[in-house]
């Protein structure tokens, strides 16, 4: 599929999860990819509200098809509700005058620096010893005052949590240490036609994150937040050189990895997209590996609740998608995505989500 097709596609899908615009006053957010983006195309940028997202996304989309930075000084407006209005300065009336107050409302314009899904760790609810991973779109703004460098890509962002404004959701984690960093990017095609990232790493990350499943999901975490924006494959290299003896194990990265590549450490269930929301429903994206490709899902403390069948399963993974109505979900609802157990029919494999993340904020607001 080509580019320009996948990106019709996309932003055919984003149209129709997009609602109408809220009723609030107007304030003007303007968009700048500055020269020193990576070669890459821009990540999915999912507005302050669902509203937003095509204004957002198309105009960069389009002028990066190619996957080449965008031009300097490249801006795109939309609109962010949310207005300042200073209250009214006091006036003094003198007879046989007119009097004039001064119009004291202000707009704060602000810019948005990066917005890039990144993919975090939730421990198992259950005996199936495994975690998952579930992505969701992390945001900086110039009110952030954070050199951009940290966040010009989603892999970037992952490893300087710990240097950003960024709240993890409520219940997961990061699985890379604070001491592991991104030294240098190249961006390359690949003679079999693959979009190859290679990640520099410092020689912390040789160490790992303490113990063989720790290490797994430590790369998973790092393999799936790079994969993105048409990104097929990763190769990870320190100081220049293939990687042969990593973590605590001495696991072999000389070779490229991809997806596939430790996925079957991870939990069965594997959301692939962030969790969106328009006005009447959340839509749910991802992959499983489950007995008889069966799903079930429910929202926790609500009678919403169903089932729904991967394109693949016992042994091999397949995708799936759904959608849940948003009447008669609460704040602070989480939907639970799992299997039953086929002794006992208790859920096993659990993955718990809190809806409030599908309704994008920026951060500081």
């Amino acid at each position: 599929m080509s580019n320009e097709k996948k990106i019709r596609d996309l932003l055919a899908r984003m149209v129709s999860m997009t609602p109408p615009p809220p009723p609030f006053p107007e304030e003007t957010l303007t968009v700048t990819q500055r020269d020193e983006a990576p070669r890459r195309n821009p990540a999915l940028i999912f507005g302050v509200a669902a509203a937003t997202v095509v204004a957002l996304a198309l105009p960069l989309f389009l002028m990066n098809r190619d996957g080449q930075p965008l031009g300097e000084g490249t801006t795109t407006t939309t609109t962010l509700p949310e207005t300042t209005t200073a209250p009214p300065a006091p006036t003094t009336t003198v007879p046989g005058s007119t009097t004039t107050t001064p119009d004291t409302s202000t707009t704060h314009p602000e810019e948005l620096v990066a917005a890039w899904p990144v993919f975090f760790v939730q421990e198992p609810a259950d005996d199936s010893g495994r975690p998952s991973l579930v992505p969701f779109v992390m945001y900086i703004t110039d009110r952030d005052d954070v050199p951009f460098a940290l966040v010009d890509s989603p892999e970037d962002m992952l490893v300087n949590l710990e240097r950003l404004p960024l709240e993890i959701p409520e219940g997961f984690y990061s699985a890379v240490p604070e001491a592991v960093e991104i030294v240098d990017k190249e961006f390359e095609r690949t003679s079999a036609g693959l979009n190859r990232v290679t990640l520099d790493m410092n020689e912390a990350f040789l160490d790992g994150a303490g113990g063989l499943l720790a290490d797994f999901t430590m790369l998973n975490q790092l393999i799936f937040t790079a994969l993105q924006m048409d990104i097929d494959e990763v190769v990870f290299t320190v100081g220049g050189e293939p990687v042969e003896q990593f973590g605590s194990e001495g696991i072999s990265l000389v070779d490229p990895v991809d997806a596939a590549s430790f996925r079957d450490e991870l939990n069965p269930i594997v959301l692939t997209s962030p969790v969106t929301a328009t006005e009447t429903e959340y839509a749910v994206y991802g992959m499983a590996n489950v007995f008889e490709a069966t799903l079930a899902y429910r929202v926790a403390d609500t009678a919403i609740e169903g089932f729904v069948t991967a394109t693949c399963g016992t042994g091999c993974w397949g995708g799936f998608e759904f959608k849940i109505p948003r009447a008669g979900v609460p704040a602070g609802s989480f939907l639970e995505i799992f299997t039953h157990s086929a002794e006992d029919g208790s859920p096993m494999n659990t993955v718990r989500i809190p809806l409030d993340t599908a309704i994008p904020k920026l951060s500081g607001n």
